[in-house]
C-alpha cells in the first residue's frame, strides 16, 4: 500500500501533539515566559485540538493492521512485525527516562517495578494512574491491546475478521462498564477509544471495495468537520465527553478527504512530509524530552532574555527543536533499529 497522503496524515498527527504539549510546557512556566495572555495561561479547546494528533493515529492503525492482514493468517508473523515495530524504541525511550530520572533534582521517580511493566507494556496502575513511566505511552497500552485482540482473530475466520472484532470489542466494553472494576486491563476496555481502532478497519474494508469520495461529497464533509470544530472551538461540553464522540468525528473527516477523495489522494505530496509521516513514531514517542529538559531548566536557572521572547515564537521554537529531537531518534536509532530487525522477520 503507497498511499502518500497517509504518510502525511501520520506526520500531521504526530506535529499537532507537539503543539499541543508545547503549550503546556508555557502554561506550566508561564511567569518564565512571559505569557500574560488568556491563550496561554490555561487549556483550551483551540490547543486541545491537538490531541486530535491521537485518534488519527488509531484510526490510521486500525485501517493499516486490517488492511496489511486481510489475506494473512499467519499468527507468528503478525506477532513479530507488531513486536519489532512497536517495542525496540519503546525500549529506547524508557532508557531516556530512566536517565531523566537518575539525575538529582528530577521530579521523576525511579521505580523499578513500574520501569519494568512499563517498558512490556503491561497495564498497570502507579500512584494511582493508569500510565506508563513514559506517559506519552500510554496511547501504546491500546495499541498492544487491539494487536492482541486482532491477532487472536488470525487464528478463527479470514472472511469475518473486521465483525469478529467489532462485536468482541463492544461486548467487552459491555462487560468492563458493567463490572466497573479496578482491574487495569478492564479499565482500558472500559475507554470507547478502541471503536476507533474498529472504524479504521470498517475504512480498510471500503476502501478496498473501491470506494471513492465525489466532489460534492468531499464538501459534505468538510462543512461537516468545519461544524464539529465549530462546536469544539465555541463550548467546552464537547471536549469533555470521551474521544470517541468528541474527536474522532475530526480524525475520520480528515481520514476520508485524504484517503477517499482522488485528486488528494492521488496529488503528489512532498518528501518532506513523507518523512515526517516515516518519522511520526519516533516523534511522538521523543518530543517530550526537551520539553521536559526546558522545563526543569527554566524552573531552577533565571534565564535573562526568555521572557523577552514572543510567546508565539517561544512556541514554535519549542515544537520546531522537539519535531526535530523526534526526526534525529528516527533517523540516528529507528530507522538503523528496523533495518537491522527486518531479517528476523520471516
Amino acid at each position: 500500500m503507497k498511499i502518500q497522503t497517509i504518510q502525511l496524515l501520520r506526520g500531521y498527527a504526530a506535529v499537532i501533539v507537539v503543539l499541543y504539549h508545547a503549550h503546556g510546557l508555557i502554561t506550566k512556566r508561564a511567569s518564565e515566559f512571559g505569557a500574560e495572555h488568556i491563550f496561554w495561561l490555561s487549556e483550551n479547546p483551540f490547543v486541545k485540538i491537538g490531541v486530535v494528533g491521537v485518534d488519527i493515529f488509531f484510526v490510521l492503525s486500525g485501517f493499516i493492521i486490517f488492511y496489511a492482514s486481510r489475506n494473512s493468517s499467519n499468527l507468528v508473523l503478525y506477532a513479530k512485525k507488531r513486536i519489532v515495530r512497536i517495542y525496540p524504541i519503546w525500549f529506547v525511550a524508557i532508557f531516556f527516562m530512566v536517565v531523566i530520572a537518575l539525575i538529582p533534582g528530577t521530579s521523576a521517580v525511579f521505580d523499578l517495578q513500574h520501569i519494568l511493566y512499563s517498558a512490556l507494556l503491561v497495564p498497570h496502575y502507579y500512584d494511582g494512574r493508569l500510565v506508563p513511566f513514559l506517559p506519552i505511552g500510554w496511547t501504546l497500552n491500546y495499541e498492544i491491546l487491539f494487536y492482541t485482540l486482532f491477532g487472536a482473530t488470525l487464528l478463527i475466520t479470514k472472511t469475518k475478521r473486521l465483525e469478529l472484532i467489532t462485536g468482541s470489542i463492544f461486548f467487552l466494553w459491555l462487560i468492563s462498564s458493567y463490572l466497573d472494576s479496578r482491574l487495569a486491563i478492564f479499565k482500558l476496555l472500559e475507554n470507547p477509544v478502541l471503536f476507533e481502532f474498529v472504524i479504521g478497519g470498517w475504512l480498510a474494508r471500503v476502501y478496498l471495495l473501491g470506494w471513492t469520495v465525489s466532489k460534492k461529497h468531499m464538501l459534505i464533509i468538510v462543512t461537516f468537520a468545519l461544524l464539529w470544530l465549530s462546536i469544539f472551538f465555541l463550548s467546552d461540553w464537547l471536549w469533555k465527553l470521551p474521544s470517541l464522540i468528541a474527536r474522532a468525528p475530526i480524525a475520520i473527516s480528515l481520514f476520508a478527504i485524504a484517503v477517499f477523495y482522488m485528486p488528494i489522494r492521488e496529488s503528489k505530496v512532498h518528501p518532506v512530509f513523507i518523512y515526517l509521516g516515516d518519522a511520526s513514531y519516533s516523534i511522538y514517542l521523543f518530543h517530550m524530552f526537551p520539553i521536559m529538559v526546558l522545563s526543569g531548566v527554566v524552573s531552577k536557572l533565571t534565564i535573562p532574555f526568555l521572557n523577552e521572547i514572543p510567546v508565539l515564537v517561544s512556541w514554535l521554537l519549542i515544537t520546531f527543536t522537539s519535531v526535530v529531537f523526534g526526526c534525529l531518534t528516527y533517523s540516528i536509532i529507528e530507522k538503523r533499529l528496523n533495518r537491522y530487525l527486518k531479517g528476523y522477520i520471516k
